[in-house]
């Protein structure tokens, strides 16, 4: 459940994840990521995280149970759960107008999307309780 409130919030903010990781420091200067750093930098990409949500990611994501979680498996975890590590989106989406102008697609509100989580969390919840593959 928080992977995808991350992801879904990553993308709607159109995080770059390296950006922040870099910020972090991790890669250059930090190779074993602690959980205060990781819960440092996952607040730094998802402000509204719980410290429980945050301590279920940090299980997750330290696969050989050191303690520690290495760059990689950061990259791994992000990745595995559908969290590009670049910014989500290249550009804005463009449209051209009836009036000829070139105009961006509006984000939707944080109401909106609210409202498409809730159906994709009674979606996921319909296939599973149903044993339903896709």
């Amino acid at each position: 459940m928080i992977m995808n409130k991350l992801r879904f919030y990553i993308s709607k903010m159109n995080l770059d994840m390296k950006k922040i990781m870099d910020f972090m420091g991790f890669g250059e200067n930090k190779n074993e990521i602690t959980y205060n750093d990781f819960y440092s930098f996952l607040q730094n990409a998802y402000p509204e995280i719980t410290k429980e949500e945050a301590d279920y990611c940090f299980k997750k994501t330290d696969t050989d149970s050191s303690g520690t979680i290495s760059v990689s498996e950061l990259k791994h975890m992000l990745l595995e759960n559908g969290i590009k590590i670049d910014s989500q989106f290249d550009t804005v989406p463009t449209f051209q107008s009836n009036s000829g102008q070139e105009e961006t697609f509006l984000r939707i509100s944080k109401e909106a999307s609210n409202k498409v989580q809730g159906c994709f969390q009674k979606l996921y919840k319909i296939i599973t309780r149903n044993n339903l593959t896709l």
